[in-house]
């Protein structure tokens, strides 16, 4: 550690309330960039979250004698603060959680499952209040000056109401563009258009994204449309993430037979848990034996948000891709974590079972036992998102698992596709400036056809009543162009990636090139970025 004062993050989210991938982001990256500056982490405590509960029973997370006193909605209320246990190799960071008898009282998910129509406001609001409290009661062991890195709309009013100046400067990171309107505002702003400009520094999570954020028609005028004002003229950082899992498939291994050999125990391993165990069993389609390896087996996961994550357009890809070259073509496996809106949202994948059940299985929720088997065994992952601020395309390759992905976001920069040339000419660049002549492949890459995308369209799409039931022969309504181009472009590489997939040779290079291309992401890496890019400190090795 060389540099004075205190960076602190403040976030919505932490490891004790695991939500989204913030609480993943915050769980790492903060303890990193400590070991440059005496770093804190200040975040609720959502004492009604069982892993929050059962932290608290454990020790995890203690009490302390700070308390002190907030002005919000006409009254007073009072806080503590609370203290995560320290890490033993992190002597210089902490993370300290602001609890409350009056907010922070949501359920499993404090964004949807609310204790009041107007509770994720105000415990954001809370919290942005409390900030500068609590690092008056920290005192000596979070000094000025302050750096304060504030993460989405949630904690953005930190920089109202902190006192900014030479001690204290605000930098705000969009992991999204989720907003909200402020309330009380005369001029009518969002929570974002009324921060942006307060900010020292912006950053975006991935490098392409923040390229994205201004210049791609989606983000530009559908997304961040209300605060392309605010962003104009202004520098948007975009710092790649880290790994959010471990390495789990053998690093040295590049030997054809050994990697095939690999590959086919796991498929026999979650096989034969399929097979054989009653509760591991698709809610939708038949039990099928994956054993033999002359087919691939294509996995789609994560948790279920209809206007990003896409799995209507695989949906339809693969029904698509089935209804043209038959049930040899491979077998697919959905593990969506169902949204707000329950399985009506996703029952399109119901009918596609209902079509090819021997072709096709979906497991709507979590999966007591087996998930790291399916994981490892599946062929492929497709990550079809219409868009992807960072992604998780490192996960398969984690898992010894080439990537198909819609060419958007950090997908790009994760996803080093066999089929660069075929890409429209726009995204080939893009893809040129992260991968050169993408001589290590890592998986495939599509994109609809560029004459599809226009705002009107997106709007269109994005106007979808994706709450209702959707048959998978029409999801999205047959005239909306851009669904449809990502669903035939989609369908095309499948079949590409079906057929390279009995390449073994090219195929195992795919796993080894995946590996080599996980590697590049680091922690490490990304918090010294933060330190010199964003807050601009020296960041001479620790």
């Amino acid at each position: 550690m060389n540099q004075p004062g205190t960076i602190a993050f403040v976030s919505f989210e932490n490891e004790f309330a695991p939500v989204g991938g913030l609480a993943a982001v915050m769980k790492r990256l903060p303890p990193e960039v400590s070991r440059w500056c005496n770093t804190i982490t200040i975040t609720p405590c959502f004492q009604n979250i069982e892993s929050t509960k059962r932290a608290m029973r454990d020790g995890q997370i203690t009490g302390t004698r700070l308390a002190g006193r907030v002005f919000h909605n006409g009254q007073f209320h009072d806080f503590q603060v609370l203290k995560a246990r320290p890490i033993k190799d992190r002597p210089s960071y902490a993370m300290y959680l602001v609890k409350s008898d009056a907010f922070f009282l949501g359920g499993e998910n404090p964004y949807i499952d609310t204790w009041r129509h107007d509770a994720l406001y105000s415990d954001a609001m809370f919290l942005c209040k409390a900030v500068p409290a609590v690092l008056g009661l920290l005192d000596g062991a979070a000094k000025p000056p302050y750096k304060v890195s504030l993460h989405d709309w949630e904690t953005a009013l930190v920089a109202e109401t902190m006192k900014l100046g030479p001690l204290a400067d605000c930098y705000l990171t969009l992991h999204n563009v989720y907003d909200t309107s402020l309330k009380g505002d005369p001029h009518g702003q969002t929570v974002l258009q009324h921060c942006i400009p307060l900010m020292r520094g912006l950053s975006a999570v991935s490098e392409q994204y923040a390229i994205e954020l201004t210049t791609d028609v989606l983000q530009r005028n559908c997304l961040a449309e209300k605060i392309q004002s605010q962003l104009a003229g202004r520098a948007i950082v975009g710092i790649n993430n880290g790994n959010f899992t471990p390495l789990s498939f053998p690093a040295g291994v590049k030997d054809v037979d050994q990697i095939v050999a690999l590959k086919n125990d796991a498929r026999l391993a979650f096989t034969r848990l399929l097979l054989n165990r009653d509760d591991i069993a698709p809610k939708w389609g038949n039990k099928i034996d994956l054993a033999a390896d002359d087919k691939p087996i294509f996995l789609v996961f994560g948790r279920d948000d209809p206007k990003q994550k896409g799995f209507d357009v695989a949906a339809a890809a693969i029904y698509l891709l089935l209804q043209r070259v038959g049930a040899h073509i491979g077998d697919f496996i959905f593990a969506p974590i169902p949204g707000p809106n329950g399985l009506d949202s996703i029952a399109y994948l119901e009918d596609l079972c209902n079509a090819f059940p021997g072709n096709v299985m979906v497991f709507p929720f979590r999966l007591a036992a087996g998930y790291q088997e399916l994981q490892k065994a599946a062929s492929y992952i497709i990550m079809p998102s219409y868009y992807e601020p960072f992604g998780a395309a490192n996960e398969g390759y984690a898992n010894g698992v080439p990537v198909i992905a819609r060419a958007t976001g950090g997908l790009i920069q994760q996803v080093c596709p066999v089929n660069a040339m075929e890409l429209p000419p726009g995204v080939a660049a893009v893809v040129k400036r992260y991968h050169g002549d993408a001589a290590k492949p890592t998986g495939f890459l599509y994109r609809e056809h560029p004459s599809t995308e226009t705002e009107e369209n997106w709007k269109y799409l994005l106007s979808t009543k994706f709450e209702e039931r959707r048959p998978i022969q029409e999801p999205v309504n047959k005239l909306n162009p851009v669904f449809w181009s990502m669903v035939d472009e989609l369908a095309l590489v499948l079949g590409k990636a079906a057929a390279y997939y009995k390449n073994k040779d090219g195929y195992c290079r795919l796993i080894v090139n995946g590996i080599s291309l996980f590697n590049e992401f680091t922690w490490e890496k990304s918090a010294r970025q933060y330190v010199e890019k964003l807050f601009g400190l020296a960041s001479t090795q620790p």
